[in-house]
């Protein structure tokens, strides 16, 4: 299944789920398009990132800080 969401104007995604007991043994992709974020050359046109949600009672957050030549992925507990 593919879900395609825009972000709000600071880039984010405030979207919650509801995730079933099924949905906790997947994995998961975001995709995001960064070719604009980057520098000129636009070498890196998307940052693909695969994590998994396996507590569906919890709230997950990964964020990705773009600057000018890079970019830096965590996630929070």
């Amino acid at each position: 299944m593919t879900k395609s969401m825009p972000c709000e104007k600071h880039g984010r995604i405030n979207q919650e789920f509801d995730l079933s007991e099924k949905d906790t043994k997947c994995e998961y992709e975001m995709i995001c398009k960064s070719g604009k974020y980057f520098s000129e050359e636009r070498i890196v046109s998307e940052i693909n990132i695969k994590f998994k949600m396996e507590d569906n009672n919890k709230k997950y957050h990964i964020p990705i800080i773009i600057s000018k030549n890079s970019y830096t992925v965590w996630w929070s507990k």
